[in-house]
């Protein structure tokens, strides 16, 4: 499936989709821009990312791949590869520069650029853990790193010293979906079906909003997949699994600081696959047709843009593996249905199998190790 993130200082927004990272942008002249972020591997893209000024981008594939692109005389160049030991789940810039991948067995990896005889480098370490996997991450610019995992749980901690925790967000019933960050708050969506507002340094609730009753009066309570922040009005837009249309939030109310409904954007028949902000504010959408849309703030509304030009308006014309049948990303509510089959308490009883196997082999090499120094003394 499509995604979208929030493409650098150039605008427009960074898609990726199967084995395939382009870069969308309108230029000054209102011409659409298609560059390509060199990568000859048919391996799907999991998570991407670019960084604030445009100049570096990241992506993790589904073979516990990172690579690394930077920008250099007009186009994108791939800079170099590294491995996780486990698959990565999301990624992330920090404003020092460095990469930040999250994985499936629950570790946050921190790469650093560094330069060595070979050229520019990428050094890993892994600077926080969570016990189950990590969905999603986000960086604050006061220095704040935000962990989601599938156990329910929001962590907040320093960045890069992260075993510094300030706090744990709790208050979802089921699994975090994703977390974005903007100011001193937070935003988190889960599979509980609801979008929740906290303040990020002392991980305190600020208020709770459900889609299904703000917006949706079908009665479908599907998945909440994102929400995505505007980095230039204090709105939020939320994607739910399987809807054509986008709600919007907006932040404050009269009864203090909270999430209060905007309204809804239709840019299609077909499902919104993501949804990202580019640094102007403009909201793009791409469905699962991968069809493009882009909208404008006009007062306190998200409104169609002028017309885009005819290269992105027909985007499956001009990336014809948009219309493949690769699924990328897999439904959120696929994930939900396996979440609650397993259940929480199957979830905890097979890692603690797991967790009583390796400490047995532990004991057993040490055992051994001990009858083999007793015999040679």
């Amino acid at each position: 499936m499509a995604a979208l993130v929030q493409g650098g200082e150039r605008g427009g927004v960074v898609l990726s989709h199967s084995c395939h990272v382009v870069e969308l942008v309108l230029n000054e002249g209102g011409e659409g821009v298609i560059r390509h972020l060199p990568w000859s591997q048919d391996v799907d893209i999991v998570a991407c990312a670019v960084d604030c000024a445009g100049e570096a981008a990241v992506a993790c594939t589904s073979d516990k791949r990172v690579i690394f692109w930077g920008w250099a005389d007009g186009q994108w160049v791939q800079r170099c590869t590294r491995t996780t030991t486990k698959r990565a789940t999301a990624v992330a810039f920090g404003d020092d520069g460095a990469v930040v991948a999250a994985d499936k067995a629950g570790d946050v990896h921190r790469f650093r650029r560094a330069e060595d005889e070979n050229g520019l480098t990428e050094s890993s370490e892994v600077i926080l853990g969570h016990v189950s996997m990590v969905m999603d991450i986000a960086l604050s610019a006061d220095g704040l790193i935000v962990s989601a995992d599938r156990d329910d749980k929001v962590r907040v901690s320093q960045y890069p010293r992260a075993w510094n925790i300030e706090g744990f967000c709790l208050g979802h019933t089921e699994f975090i979906s994703s977390v974005c960050v903007t100011g001193a708050r937070c935003v988190s969506t889960s599979g509980d079906g609801t979008v929740r507002l906290w303040d990020t340094a002392t991980a305190t609730l600020l208020s709770t909003s459900t889609p299904s009753e703000d917006f949706i009066s079908d009665g479908a309570d599907g998945v909440i997949r994102s929400a995505v922040a505007s980095p230039t009005a204090p709105h939020f837009a939320v994607v739910v699994d399987g809807r054509s249309d986008l709600m919007m939030y907006t932040l404050g109310s009269a009864k203090g600081v909270a999430l209060a409904p905007l309204h809804t954007v239709q840019p299609s028949e077909s499902s919104i696959a993501s949804a990202a902000f580019a640094v102007d504010g403009s909201l793009w959408t791409v469905d699962v047709s991968g069809s493009l849309a882009r909208f404008v703030l006009e007062g306190a509304r998200y409104v169609p843009g002028p017309a885009l030009p005819a290269q992105l308006n027909d985007l499956p014309a001009a990336l014809p593996w948009l219309r493949t049948d690769n699924p990328g990303r897999a439904s959120l509510a696929d994930f939900a249905k396996v979440h609650h089959e397993t259940g929480a308490e199957n979830y905890f009883s097979r890692k603690q199998l797991r967790l009583d196997a390796k400490q047995a082999a532990a004991d057993g090499r040490a055992n051994k190790k001990l009858k083999e120094d007793t015999e040679v003394s």
